[in-house]
């Protein structure tokens, strides 16, 4: 994939925080913390559902690693650039599912595979997946990170 990513993927904003303190990213020396990012609109939509119901284990894979494009372009945005990446830490993912989906992992590691595409050995990470009977506005998957960032940046 590369370092640069796609148009629609680009999120401005990054430390802006909403009326109750939340904000997207918050930097503490040098570590980035990314909120929660779904996957991007396709055709201007975002996709809604759950996985096992609405999105099978592939289009899961293909909204995990969009939504992992969504995470990059924060990251991209915050920094200038995907080169003050010193270590992806940590990927945290929640999926939207139904009770009997049991593919978590097969569907985060499009995922997985993405960050470390982008970012080679940079792009080595822990990883936690969670099931969730629900998440806000019924998107099907959520990602979070923690990120080390170089020295300097």
């Amino acid at each position: 994939m590369g370092a640069e990513l796609p148009p629609q993927a680009i999120v401005s904003g990054a430390f802006l925080a909403d009326a109750h303190g939340v904000a997207s990213v918050v930097r503490s020396r040098n570590l980035l913390f990314i909120g929660e990012q779904g996957p991007l609109p396709e055709a201007g939509v975002l996709p809604r559902g759950k996985l096992g119901q609405a999105f099978d284990v592939e289009a899961g894979r293909r909204l995990a690693r969009s939504a992992a494009e969504a995470l990059l372009a924060r990251v991209q945005d915050t920094l200038g650039s995907l080169d003050g990446v010193q270590q992806l830490v940590e990927l945290r993912a929640v999926l939207n599912t139904t009770a009997d989906f049991d593919a978590h992992d097969e569907v985060v590691d499009a995922a997985s595979a993405l960050l470390h595409e982008a970012l080679g050995e940079r792009g080595v990470h822990v990883r936690s997946v969670t099931g969730a009977h629900s998440l806000r506005g019924g998107l099907p998957l959520l990602l979070a990170a923690t990120v080390a960032v170089r020295p300097g940046t």
